[in-house]
């Protein structure tokens, strides 16, 4: 059984350094073209370039912000520019500078948007169209403004809680300051007083906190995302790829004329 293995390995060994020697011509032709495109592409093809910039708001959920974008993503990938334009409120010019979008919603109270750009000139448009659309939408500024009517509410019930918890321990000090029941009430109206001040203070960190998206990082960096070896790998591994194609299809149409010619 196992020399039986070893003689067909053998075989398809040698089955495949004879379609490699029939057909080595075809696949040269084929890398060699492929190199070729790869070059022009490099040197004359429209390149581009990545890069990011992270939007942060303690408010929307960041799911919520990645379908919100959807549009402009589609927008973008059927180089529908003119819609881009509208939604960034940009030119078509500066439109037609996009390749692509996307974006990282894994970041707590962030998102990062992921460019890619065939112009490094117009970046601050782009960014600034980006984050204005999103906070010109109309469930943002609702989520934003009814947060802040709900924080603005409990603040001035705590603030009544606590101007109404000021007056009874005044009222209690000017009645007796020596009596030891009311030192002990004293006392708790103390530790009541504490917990209403942090609670006041956890709500107006968060009422503070409650802004629309904004960019945190300005210092953009830039990668050229082509490059030569990069090109003439890619192209020439396409290439060879469809030089098998190519003479698999000679090679079964030769193996069928000779079962033809036997029968």
């Amino acid at each position: 059984m196992e020399n039986k293995k070893e003689i067909d390995i053998i075989s398809l060994i040698i089955w495949v350094m004879n379609f490699i020697k029939r057909y080595l011509l075809i696949l040269i032709i084929s890398v060699v073209v492929g190199a070729g495109i790869g070059l022009i592409d490099y040197f004359f093809g429209k390149n581009y370039y990545d890069t990011k910039f992270i939007a942060s708001s303690p408010v929307i959920n960041n799911q919520i912000v990645y379908e919100l974008v959807e549009p402009i993503k589609y927008f973008v990938n059927n180089e529908m520019y003119d819609s881009v334009s509208v939604k960034l409120d940009v030119s078509i010019d500066i439109a037609k500078n996009i390749r692509k979008i996307e974006l990282d919603t894994s970041i707590s109270q962030a998102v990062v948007f992921n460019l890619q750009l065939y112009n490094m000139d117009n970046t601050v448009e782009i960014k600034n169209g980006l984050v204005n659309y999103i906070n010109s939408i109309p469930y943002i500024k609702s989520s934003i403004e009814t947060r802040r009517k709900e924080l603005e509410k409990y603040l001035k019930d705590l603030n009544a809680e606590i101007d109404e918890l000021n007056k009874l321990q005044n009222t209690i000090l000017q009645k007796a300051e020596s009596n030891s029941g009311i030192n002990l009430s004293m006392d708790n109206m103390f530790n009541e007083m504490m917990l209403l001040y942090d609670r006041k203070l956890l709500l107006q960190t968060e009422y503070n906190s409650l802004q629309s998206f904004k960019v945190i990082n300005n210092n953009m960096i830039f990668t050229a995302d082509n490059s030569l070896l990069k090109s003439l790998f890619v192209y020439s591994f396409l290439g060879l790829f469809l030089g098998l194609i190519l003479c698999t299809i000679i090679e079964v149409k030769r193996q069928i004329k000779l079962k033809t010619k036997e029968v």
